[in-house]
């Protein structure tokens, strides 16, 4: 596998969610962002799996599970050698989607309200509260 497939998928999940915060500053209309990041994401990432795995994966895979391993190599190390996938716990998917709203806020915080959106001139404010807190 290539390296970029060792990315924590922590730090994926942070550049999505500061992506979206980006677009939604600019008034486009768009999906909640804890619905694009715990729905569409994990799917993206299981079928990103699916795609180049030489060998059967499971298809049932819960999308909350997904976001919770280290890199996308760990989670398909995990489609593959499962026999049975694990259950859907929907308080775990609703407390993800909680914890998805929570980093959102504090990305908001941290953009400036006069910016501009493009990639490379969007530059974040130094605050003493970091945005990789975990409570």
């Amino acid at each position: 596998m290539m390296l970029e497939n060792q990315l924590p998928i922590l730090v994926l999940k942070f550049i999505l969610i500061t992506d979206l915060n980006m677009i939604a500053l600019r008034n486009e209309k768009m999906d909640p962002v804890s619905t694009i990041v715990c729905q569409r994401f994990p799917r993206m990432l299981l079928g990103f799996c699916e795609a180049l795995s030489p060998l059967n994966v499971s298809s049932d895979y819960p999308l909350s599970k997904a976001l919770k391993h280290f890199h996308l190599l760990d989670l398909m190390y995990h489609l593959i050698i499962v026999n049975v996938s694990p259950k859907r716990n929907p308080d775990e998917e609703l407390e993800a989607a909680k914890n998805i709203k929570e980093i959102s806020a504090k990305v908001r915080i941290e953009m400036p309200e006069d910016e501009e959106t493009s990639g490379a001139s969007h530059k974040v404010r130094s605050r003493k509260e970091s945005l990789f807190t975990f409570d």
